[in-house]
């Protein structure tokens, strides 16, 4: 019987067989570059000249279940005059990966959209160059694993391995269209060090986390 040797490569698992040909897997497990677990809160700054604020998310802490899938709601709030001004319903988990099941747009009338099927923000594995497209809510949304790249913020200005991830609703428009399209850039443990949705006029980088134990 062939034997099988299983290591960890930068990117993902090196299978090799003793002797025989191997296969390499560069991939990343996506869930894990998008954590729900513990209490969480991020505040993030904008490096656009007219915004001052701080914007704050903070994950609720009770999920509610579809099925196996533990749903959270992330609150995004004007850190300055406390007002909420977007909610988005994330999961994250080995099976299912990354998805965004709900989001709400205060600023532009609060309305619920509900997406059934949910939108595939990630595959729980995924390679540099890799898409995955969900029709949903109206919009053709393709999900696309651009690669690592530098991500400096006010929390760890020396980050430089994390992972870009756009996520385009198809419409041709990147300042209008479904709020939650647009830029991701992820980090292991600690979730969005960046991120520019359809509404924002510039990125948000990360300035505080806090994360404690359930």
């Amino acid at each position: 019987m062939t034997k099988m040797m299983l290591s960890l490569t930068a990117g993902g698992l090196l299978f090799q067989a003793c002797g025989g040909s191997s296969y390499t897997y560069t991939g990343y497990r996506m869930h894990k570059q998008f954590p729900l677990d513990g209490d969480r809160e991020w505040q993030y700054l904008n490096d656009a000249e007219d915004i001052q604020n701080p914007f704050r998310v903070e994950k609720i802490a009770t999920p509610r279940m579809k099925e196996s899938i533990e749903i959270y709601t992330l609150e995004y709030y004007n850190e300055e005059t406390g007002d909420i001004v977007r909610a988005v319903e994330w999961s994250s988990d080995s099976i299912n990966g990354v998805l965004i099941h709900s989001y709400v747009d205060y600023e532009a009338g609060g309305e619920t959209v509900a997406l059934d099927p949910p939108i595939v923000f990630a595959d729980d594995e995924m390679a540099p160059g890799q898409s995955v497209v969900t029709e949903t809510g109206g919009y053709t949304f393709t999900a696309t694993l651009e690669g690592s790249e530098p991500c400096p913020n006010h929390y760890v200005p020396d980050w430089d391995d994390c992972l870009r991830l756009t996520l385009d609703d198809g419409d041709g428009d990147d300042s209008a269209g479904a709020l939650v399209a647009g830029e991701y850039w992820l980090v292991p443990s600690f979730g969005t060090a960046w991120f520019r949705m359809t509404p924002d006029v510039d990125i948000w980088r990360l300035w505080k986390h806090d994360w404690e134990p359930e």
